[in-house]
């Protein structure tokens, strides 16, 4: 009796094929994830240089992995600072630089006043209202995200 071979058709192949691919994309974390975005971005307008500021803005993490603001900078200023607004036992408000942010997967953070926020300091040059001020923000995972801040009165 001769021996039948069978052989599966292209169109079972090609199906076979794009499975795998399917199931390898959907089991990806960042497959199914929106990248981190920053929006919002502002920053107090300065009228002398040299003068600190303050930039505010809100990060969106679309990933399924936490992430961190682990440090900022800008090419106008000598210096930018992630710092929070803290009020201790006896009413007294002040500031605290902060080494990191944490950014919760899925979540949001927003920088705002009373808040957490950026202080800008060194400036090399007044910030007039509707000029922007570039900020360098840098994620512990995402890496550098560059964004313009819009400068308003405070």
């Amino acid at each position: 009796m001769p021996s039948v071979r069978r052989t599966a058709s292209p169109a079972f192949a090609g199906a076979v094929i794009l499975l795998v691919v399917l199931l390898v994309a959907c089991s990806s974390p960042a497959a199914s994830s929106a990248p981190l975005t920053v929006s919002g971005a502002w920053v107090r307008s300065v009228a002398i240089p040299n003068q600190p500021t303050a930039a505010y803005l809100t990060i969106s993490n679309g990933s399924g992995q936490s992430d961190a603001l682990v440090g900022a900078s800008s090419p106008d200023a000598a210096s930018v600072e992630l710092h929070q607004t803290m009020t201790d036992a006896s009413g007294m408000t002040g500031m605290q630089a902060m080494d990191r942010l944490e950014v919760p997967p899925e979540g949001e953070v927003s920088l705002q006043p009373g808040g957490n926020h950026l202080m800008v300091m060194g400036l090399s040059h007044p910030l007039a209202t509707g000029g922007r001020l570039e900020l360098d923000l840098q994620f512990e995972h995402a890496g550098k995200v560059v964004v313009m801040a819009e400068v308003r009165d405070g």
